[in-house]
């Protein structure tokens, strides 16, 4: 008896679209730390089984989780395992599929940062049983990073009585994942909870100014692969309520010329948070960087209330979609010359599998 042709897509293939800054991609996988990164790709076929392969050795039993969709269907959500399964719609009769992928959260009480770090999203490519052959998905024009804290990936945003943080969080509910449909960019996100400017954060992280240049542990971020940013947003000073001005000041400073000397065109976004934690002493920071020009402070006061949140600092998932997102998106468009954007587009609801959907 013959046996099916069996096609694989390595993670390095030229035609998957990589959210930028947030992944280390080789030959063999594609590995991220952080909740709000995805990928996206096309290819050609007409496979009857397909699965994403993924490297689950040191993950640990409160699984990270990430959502797949086929075809631009429903978002499947599922904790990370060795294979999982992908259903191409039955509706769909083209002769190519797209697929895309998103880390939705991870725990924040395992290791995130030292070496071997134990939620780290590993995918090691897409199996079929048939040939199957990227083509061609074409990147968005803008592209940008942000930083921030547990806020970024999206701590609280979802099922509040859920047995696992993984299952309480959803970084496309936060505000930082959704400036990529909202601006029409590439968004690397990159949001570690606990952590401050001058305060480590929880699962090893180190400060901002220390873990902004790394992707984990001592593995370089390039802010030059595949193009600079042309905007950098920073959400930060929610943790430091108890580090000292003088500390704060100067580890915005830190931060801020690290950016300004590995980016050389990317207009830089600074929020105090929606609580403008430390607000004065950020300024001054700005103000002692090496480009000041070039930083622009976005003052969210009146922005939020903190009713809209399970414990009055992480905003739930419908007010970072409905109006969070959408207010910091046309700053960003208007600082970089592009108008305003309409708050009433890319929201999500969840469908009645309770997966997420476009509203």
């Amino acid at each position: 008896m013959g046996g099916h042709a069996v096609s694989t897509i390595a993670p390095n293939d030229a035609n998957i679209v990589y959210s930028p800054y947030n992944w280390d991609v080789t030959a063999t996988q594609a590995k991220t730390i952080n909740a709000g990164a995805y990928l996206r790709l096309t290819f050609t076929g007409a496979p009857t089984t397909l699965a994403a392969t993924f490297d689950v050795t040191n993950m640990p039993a409160s699984a990270s989780r990430v959502g797949i969709r086929v075809d631009g269907g429903s978002w499947v959500d599922s904790n990370v395992a060795a294979s999982i399964p992908l259903t191409i719609p039955a509706g769909t009769t083209w002769g190519s599929h797209t697929v895309e992928l998103v880390m939705v959260s991870s725990t924040e009480t395992a290791n995130r940062w030292l070496t071997p770090q134990n939620t780290a999203v590993i995918f090691t490519g897409l199996t079929a049983d048939t040939v199957i052959t990227t083509r061609l998905t074409r990147k968005r024009n803008l592209y940008g990073l942000c930083l921030g804290d547990s806020i970024a990936e999206g701590v609280r945003t979802l099922n509040l009585n859920a047995a696992t943080d993984p299952l309480r969080n959803d970084s496309r509910l936060a505000w930082a994942y959704p400036l990529s449909h909202l601006l029409g960019a590439e968004v690397g996100v990159v949001g570690f909870g606990a952590t401050g400017i001058s305060k480590s954060g929880n699962g090893n992280v180190p400060k901002f100014s220390a873990n902004a240049p790394y992707l984990w542990d001592t593995k370089p971020r390039s802010l030059t692969t595949p193009q600079e940013p042309d905007f950098i947003v920073a959400h930060i000073g929610t943790n430091d309520s108890a580090s000292t001005d003088a500390a704060v000041t100067t580890d915005t400073t830190a931060l801020l010329n690290q950016w300004l000397a590995a980016s050389t065109k990317a207009t830089i976004f600074v929020l105090a948070g929606w609580l403008q934690t430390k607000a004065a002493p950020i300024q001054a920071g700005i103000a002692a960087c090496s480009n000041p020009a070039r930083v622009n402070y976005i003052d969210t006061t009146g922005w939020w209330s903190s009713a809209d949140a399970s414990d009055s600092l992480h905003p739930y998932g419908y007010v970072n979609t409905s109006d969070l997102a959408p207010r910091l998106a046309a700053s960003i468009k208007a600082k970089l010359g592009g108008g305003t954007v309409a708050a009433a587009t890319n929201t999500y609801r969840r469908g009645p599998d309770g997966s997420l959907v476009p509203a």
